[in-house]
């Protein structure tokens, strides 16, 4: 099991390395860092580090917010605080969000209750795209923006947003009534499976309903603070952007693995400045990306490894005190 956990570990930190050192090779091929560097000093220093503050403060309320919804104070604070800035580092230089999965992982050694964990995770992510779409479409309304680049991204945005009303509100009762009725006229294995299925989604919603019902106030507050925090991330670009085009900037950064990037070369996180260019065309969208990289992910890399040193320094520090102890028995 050890040696397990310790080639999981050496894996996730080797990709991270390979996506850390391509994603700055890329920056440094592609970037014009005469300009870059003058971005920096028109910004000025005291913009850039509270964009960098606000971004990871919002992560200290993820934390907070964990907590809340999972109820339970079997663990230290601070080391789910330093779990969620090391996962979120790892969920950073991981590319499709796969970072997810080990975040999972690493937040069970904790609450070691797997089903809790994953349930956890599931409505807080839910609760954060129905905000985050919620937040788009706020945006481009108040843009009155023309959706050519992003009919796939509203058109997503408004089947989850439906999805999520009708699987919260309508679905459960219905799973009740369905299995009730094919129960008493069907038999065989199919059938037998079916129920089952429906049977542990329906237990999923209902633990659902309950980690909202308990604290329902206190995780949407949590919530709206935490996205509050990451748009103030984006106060850097003030000075180039006025604050309706500085809000629709944020929620496209937040959604952009889900944009359609096929055009232009570009990803989906600079398409997302891009797009912003498109309705300022004097926005450099691409030293601007590239700063908020830079002040984001960063960081927040720079805060994961130091974490996971720690970690391993502590883990190691543990494993000699007990092979002393044995040795002295």
């Amino acid at each position: 099991m050890l040696k397990i956990d310790f080639f999981y570990k050496i894996l996730f930190v080797v990709i991270g390395i390979f996506f850390t050192v391509f994603l700055y090779n890329f920056i440094a091929n592609n970037a014009h860092f005469d300009s870059f560097k003058d971005y920096i000093f028109e910004i000025g220093y005291l913009n850039l580090l509270a964009s960098t503050i606000f971004y990871l403060f919002s992560h200290l309320l993820r934390a907070l917010r964990i907590t809340v919804m999972l109820e339970n104070h079997n663990y230290s604070m601070s080391n789910l605080v330093g779990k969620q800035f090391y996962c979120n580092a790892v969920n950073i230089i991981i590319p499709f969000k796969l970072g997810e999965i080990f975040r999972i992982v690493e937040l069970n050694k904790l609450v070691k209750d797997i089903n809790k964990t994953f349930i956890t995770i599931i409505a807080e992510r839910a609760i954060d795209f129905f905000i985050l779409f919620c937040g788009l479409f706020t945006a481009l309304l108040i843009e009155n923006y023309q959706l050519i680049q992003l009919k796939f991204t509203i058109a997503l945005g408004v089947l989850f947003i439906i999805s999520v009303l009708l699987i919260y509100f309508v679905l459960p009762e219905n799973i009740k009534t369905v299995n009730l009725f094919l129960a008493k006229r069907h038999k065989g294995n199919i059938v037998i499976s079916f129920l089952s299925f429906t049977n542990r989604i329906y237990n999923v919603i209902a633990s659902l309903r309950i980690i909202f019902k308990n604290r329902s106030s206190t995780i949407v507050l949590l919530s709206l603070l935490i996205w509050g925090c990451e748009i103030l991330g984006f106060v850097y670009v003030l000075s180039y952007l006025d604050i309706k085009l500085t809000f629709l900037l944020s929620f496209l950064v937040f959604l952009s693995s889900l944009i359609y990037s096929a055009s232009l070369g570009l990803s989906g996180f600079q398409l997302a400045f891009y797009i912003v260019s498109t309705l300022k065309p004097d926005f450099d969208f691409l030293n601007m990306s590239y700063i908020y990289q830079f002040l984001v992910f960063g960081p927040a890399i720079l805060i994961g490894i130091v974490i996971y040193i720690s970690m391993v320094a502590k883990n190691f520090i543990n494993f000699s005190r007990t092979k002393k102890a044995v040795v002295h028995e």
